[in-house]
């Protein structure tokens, strides 16, 4: 199952790792549907390419068997390892993507917050470390970490991006298989 949520969670980033324009505010969701609209569709194709893969990889087990059989082994036991996940994908996998970034976003509430507190106690220890010896060098360090604001605004967008997703992908559940 490990194996499933591995491969999964290497095309979610794929398939996101296109840099989005900056868009007008009210887009996000918009946005959010399109990506859960291809990630719906990967969802679905999930173990064709799984098992797509696993060919392939089993080919590569040829290769392999010309640098030491037991290399050639290796890789065909590793195809058959792909091979068994893509039958094993659950059937709920879209409610499961949807789980997961739910708790993803939980999470980077809670990271936030912290984040936060941190980021707001920078004046003071700016304070405690003037006069140390190489307090040049540490106040420059500290000059370039970004503002609070900055950063709670940062991972504001990344949640209002992800919750509508996560919503979107649950809701192709039904939709698409």
């Amino acid at each position: 199952m490990s194996k499933i949520w591995l491969v999964l969670a290497a095309l979610l980033v794929v398939s996101l790792a296109s840099p989005a324009p900056q868009e007008e505010i009210g887009e996000t969701e918009f946005q959010a549907e399109e990506h859960a609209q291809t990630i719906g569709n990967l969802l679905k194709k999930l173990p064709s390419i799984l098992s797509k893969t696993a060919s392939w990889i089993n080919g590569l087990g040829d290769i392999g068997d010309e640098v030491h059989p037991d290399v050639g082994e290796a890789i065909r036991q590793g195809a058959s390892a792909v091979e068994e996940a893509s039958q094993n994908v659950p059937e709920d996998i879209h409610s499961q993507v949807q789980e997961h970034l739910s708790k993803l976003i939980n999470v980077t509430r809670v990271v936030q917050g912290h984040v936060n507190d941190t980021l707001r106690n920078i004046p003071e220890v700016k304070e405690k470390i003037a006069g140390l010896p190489g307090d040049d060098v540490i106040l420059d360090v500290i000059e370039s970490i970004p503002s609070a604001d900055y950063v709670d605004e940062q991972i504001g967008e990344a949640i209002n991006y992800f919750e509508p997703l996560a919503e979107a992908i649950g809701a192709q559940s039904n939709s698409t298989l």
